[in-house]
């Protein structure tokens, strides 16, 4: 395979029963929306991109934060990218709260006890913005996995759909994906 194929092929999601292996989906994306409902101005955080106060500021900082990665990397953008980041700068991101954002949100980055999260892993990549961000990221980040190595869909594995439900009925927000969708798929290429 391309990459490594990640929980897959390998690991408790790998060797959970389908009924096992979406309560482990849901409880993670429980964590993550219970990470989404602290008040991060109340947080003793250190400085993260996008800590602006606005979420049009958030944005203007993570966008640039992704052309520096470009830069870094010596790599030319591609045109999917650069179509991209250009639908991002000239649509205006949705009025939506600003939630703390864990940035590397997926099964690997867990530790689980008895089908429970006990930990959340891997903080690199935090900073403040949209809390569909890290939505999307978490479904993205399996089916990119999946898509690289040619592997079949974990039965019991929540679709995007599914997923979308859930944590708007756990957050009890209903918000527009779509702004925080792209930027995940963006910053994933």
């Amino acid at each position: 395979p391309a990459t490594p194929p990640g929980f897959h092929g390998a690991g408790l999601f790998f060797e959970a029963s389908e009924s096992e292996r979406a309560a482990m989906w849901f409880a993670l994306l429980e964590q993550i929306v219970k990470l989404h409902a602290l008040d991060h101005r109340t947080l003793d955080l250190p400085v993260l991109p996008g800590t602006a106060t606005t979420v049009e500021a958030c944005m203007d900082g993570q966008l640039a934060l992704l052309d520096r990665w470009m830069a870094w990397s010596g790599i030319e953008t591609p045109p999917e990218m650069a179509r991209a980041m250009h639908w991002l700068r000239v649509t205006p991101p949705p009025k939506q709260r600003l939630a703390l954002q864990w940035g590397d949100g997926r099964p690997g980055n867990a530790l689980y006890r008895d089908g429970k999260v006990m930990a959340l892993l891997d903080w690199e990549l935090a900073s403040i913005g949209l809390p569909a961000f890290d939505l999307a990221y978490l479904i993205w980040s399996a089916e990119v996995l999946l898509e690289a190595n040619e592997a079949p869909r974990l039965p019991g594995l929540p679709r995007r759909e599914e997923t979308i439900a859930a944590y708007k009925s756990l957050s009890g927000e209903d918000f527009d994906f779509t702004y925080g969708e792209i930027y995940a798929l963006t910053r994933l290429s």
